[in-house]
């Protein structure tokens, strides 16, 4: 599972992988990411954006279409580093960066450690007090603000769907990677109590599924 295995030169084609790997894409690409940042700038119109990631991440593929896309936006765009590797002692320190660098709303990555650490990851806009967006429905439901992500069990399913057909000998170049087809945008109205926001009506009205 990958965020998108032709950007980081994993296949060369999603419907024909080759050689000996396939998998599922969990994630929409840099159209996902740049819905995300949209979303968000919706909520918190002209906002100086904080982009909570590490090191690796910002310096990456991921942080190069996150940069691009602010740009493309017109948007304020810093980093918020959780340093090489994310532990909690990251967000601790990360934290004290929101408010040095003038953050008022907050785009959090999409790396896999930002769901071990959720509850982390939430309390940083949380106790700042700012809107943020995450990549993982996991996090609106630990209290953060919204989330425009992938069904990842519908992901998981048709991994196990792969995984059979290997076992019944099919290539595994010759199955298409998984791509997901609904991406589910998510409010929790809650946690913008908790922060004194509210969501502009047309936004609200968009959401799938809303977390009261």
């Amino acid at each position: 599972m990958v965020a998108d295995p032709i950007a980081f030169g994993i296949v060369s084609s999603l419907s024909r992988p080759g050689g000996n790997i396939t998998g599922s894409t969990v994630d929409g690409g840099i159209e996902m990411i740049a819905k995300r940042l949209s979303l968000l700038l919706e909520a918190k119109p002209n906002a100086r954006l904080g982009y909570l990631a590490s090191r690796g991440n910002w310096n990456g593929v991921e942080g190069a279409l996150i940069m691009g896309t602010a740009r493309r936006a017109s948007a304020s765009l810093v980093h918020i580093d959780l340093g090489n590797s994310i532990t909690e002692q990251a967000y601790v320190e990360a934290a004290s960066k929101l408010a040095e660098l003038n953050v008022n709303a907050l785009l959090v990555s999409d790396e896999p450690d930002q769901i071990a650490h959720k509850e982390a990851a939430v309390a940083i806009a949380t106790n700042a007090r700012v809107p943020a967006m995450y990549a993982f429905r996991d996090l609106a439901e630990a209290g953060g603000l919204m989330a425009y992500c992938v069904d990842l069990p519908d992901a998981f399913r048709y991994a196990a769907k792969q995984i059979a057909e290997i076992l019944h000998g099919k290539l595994p170049g010759d199955i298409p990677f998984f791509q997901p087809t609904f991406f589910p945008f998510i409010v929790n109205l809650k946690a913008a109590r908790q922060i004194g926001f509210e969501f502009p009506h047309p936004l609200l009205a968009r959401a799938d599924e809303v977390i009261e």
